[in-house]
């Protein structure tokens, strides 16, 4: 990774700031919005969360799903979103208690296997995405080091491959460059790029809009890896 880092700030492209304005007049597509959602023990919470989402005219919407949600009331509202036909990215979550253990446990390892293949078999043809990574880059919220989430992410990609399915990742949070050419870097040497390459934007944090934020302007720049 540290390889692939210094080879992106090596460039010169990086340093090129982006317009915020568009350069000719664009079209956004009505489905192009999306919201993350969650719900609660109460099943009226699920038909209250829908009816939001239907009020607002969005058809995309994201969930988390983590080891402790099956047969639960998220994978019951995982089945309703499905059912009404929205178009569901599935965030697959490792706990971080197990991400923490990856590399001295085999048995985490297995675990995380069983359960990706398991929600692959189950959902995999349904959803609109399958999505691997949690703030990989922020150990104290996911558990991985660098490395521990390298084996989560090629356990996931070779399961998904192995049924023809494409995931997403790596969910680097604030998209911080030294991350995100680091783990597409490696991640095209070793023949497991994404299908597509996700973020997680803290964009609230901005004291202005993240294009003129002078903190946060390193974000209209983009990965040197695209896959």
């Amino acid at each position: 990774m540290a390889g692939h880092t210094l080879a992106y700030f090596g460039r010169s492209r990086w340093r090129h700031s982006t317009s915020p304005l568009l350069s000719k007049a664009a079209q956004v597509p009505a489905d192009f919005f999306g919201l993350c959602v969650a719900n609660a023990p109460d099943p009226a919470c699920d038909a209250y969360v829908i009816a939001r989402l239907n009020e607002l005219g969005i058809r995309h919407a994201r969930l988390d799903f983590t080891y402790g949600d099956r047969d639960a009331f998220t994978e019951r509202f995982l089945d309703r979103l499905l059912t009404d036909r929205f178009r569901v990215c599935l965030h697959l979550v490792q706990p971080r208690e197990e991400a923490h253990a990856m590399l001295r446990n085999p048995e985490a390892a297995e675990r995380w296997r069983t359960f990706i293949g398991d929600m692959l078999d189950r959902y995999g043809s349904r959803v609109e995405l399958i999505e691997i990574g949690a703030t990989c880059n922020r150990r104290k919220w996911a558990g991985y080091s660098p490395a521990a989430f390298f084996v989560a992410w090629q356990i996931a990609w070779e399961e998904a491959r192995g049924r023809n399915l494409r995931i997403a990742g790596p969910n680097v949070t604030d998209f911080e460059p030294l991350y995100n050419a680091g783990w597409l870097g490696e991640m095209r040497r070793t023949g497991v790029l994404p299908s597509v390459h996700t973020d997680n934007l803290f964009v609230e944090r901005a004291t202005e809009p993240e294009a003129f934020d002078s903190c946060s302007r390193i974000l209209a720049r983009g990965p040197a890896y695209p896959p």
